[in-house]
């Protein structure tokens, strides 16, 4: 487990001045590899390895940002500054895989979440669906409608590290979740 002196974000001040800036999908360097990356998706694809998208998931980033203990509160004292920390995270999410998809078509996406523990969701069920799983659909929908080779099936696999028996039918059931 990672340990931290401090998290970041406080509040939409220290979002936006000392967080958000970072994460511009349009950042000079952002993309300095690809060619290189691409070109090795493309021999693995050739040699029929399975190309996989990992993302860190939404909650594990928000996490991050805001603190395991912080994050709980906010999403009550602070709703706006997850829901711009979301709509960030999309942004920057659907222009990285976007790129990578003009080059590839993925076989998987990997969302490392860490949204569990050994007896159930850190979230409620209803916090997953307000603040997660609209974003997550979205990425998954683009990832679908930008595929190259569109009969390929895409799997989903999300990282929950613990006890996720309450929240699979959530994610299960998400419209944009079924194949």
């Amino acid at each position: 487990m990672p340990e931290y002196l401090d998290h970041p974000v406080k509040d939409m001040k220290t979002w936006v001045e000392d967080v958000k800036w970072r994460l511009d999908p349009a950042a000079p360097g952002r993309f300095a590899d690809l060619d290189k990356r691409m070109a090795e998706a493309k021999a693995a694809a050739a040699r029929g390895l399975m190309i996989t998208q990992q993302l860190i998931g939404g909650y594990m980033y928000l996490r991050s940002l805001i603190g395991p203990e912080s994050l709980l509160y906010a999403f009550y004292d602070m709703p706006e500054v997850v829901e711009d920390c979301m709509k960030t995270w999309l942004a920057l999410a659907e222009a990285v895989i976007a790129r990578h998809q003009e080059h590839v078509t993925l076989d998987e996406i990997f969302f490392a979440e860490d949204i569990c523990y050994n007896h159930g969701p850190l979230i409620s069920p209803e916090m997953m669906r307000r603040f997660l799983l609209p974003y997550y659909q979205q990425v998954i929908a683009g990832v679908r409608a930008r595929q190259l080779d569109r009969t390929r099936r895409l799997f989903v696999h999300i990282d929950t590290d613990g006890f996720a028996n309450p929240v699979i039918d959530i994610y299960r059931r998400a419209s944009a979740w079924t194949p």
